[in-house]
């Protein structure tokens, strides 16, 4: 179940990426992507994509109130 909460983790979350990906200046990000740890479909999908993209990743765990709430993208050319 997502909460009020869940979603404000989530969102801030995506606003650390994407400023992330503008200040490092990440051109070629990909595969952004986020799951939370209590729902093992999310996290296994977070892992493949991590997986299939190109060259390096980066990934955040945020604390949520459920759980960690992991957010991440590939980078590359």
């Amino acid at each position: 179940m997502i909460t009020t909460l869940n979603l404000w983790h989530i969102d801030d979350g995506l606003k650390v990426m994407e400023e992330m990906i503008k200040k490092d200046d990440y051109e070629y990000a990909d595969n952004v992507r986020y799951a939370r740890s209590w729902i093992p479909q999310e996290v296994e999908e977070y892992h493949r994509k991590r997986e299939r993209g190109c060259c390096g990743y980066y990934d955040v765990i945020l604390d949520g109130s459920q759980g960690q709430i992991f957010f991440g993208f590939n980078y590359g050319h």
